[in-house]
């Protein structure tokens, strides 16, 4: 049985940003993500999960990704905005960043 609701949990090594927690911390037990929306009533409905990178689909079609940003790999443009730096690594994305497009 589901208890969670519509809310993400995780937990894990936290330094790579990749936990949707906003932060480079480590979590040993599950913790609800902080990912928060510009609209009321939106939900995470899809979430891909790697060592690197995490991202999500919202219930309004909206791509939120975060993790380790080298290469460009979650946010191509955004290597500074939005992020949290890590022992002095720019390529972080801790905070969830919205990509541009959609999905519908």
């Amino acid at each position: 049985k589901n208890n969670c609701g519509s809310s993400v949990y995780s937990w894990g090594t936290g330094s790579l940003g990749a936990l949707l927690h906003s932060d480079t911390a480590d979590y040993n037990d599950p913790e609800k993500s902080k990912v928060s929306f510009k609209r009321k009533g939106t939900n995470i409905t899809l979430v891909s999960t790697s060592l690197y990178h995490t991202a999500c689909v919202t219930s309004t079609g909206e791509i939120l990704a975060c993790g380790m940003n080298n290469e460009g790999a979650v946010d191509p443009g955004k290597m500074e905005i939005d992020s949290v730096k890590s022992n002095g690594d720019e390529s972080i994305i801790a905070r969830p960043i919205r990509l541009e497009g959609t999905l519908s």
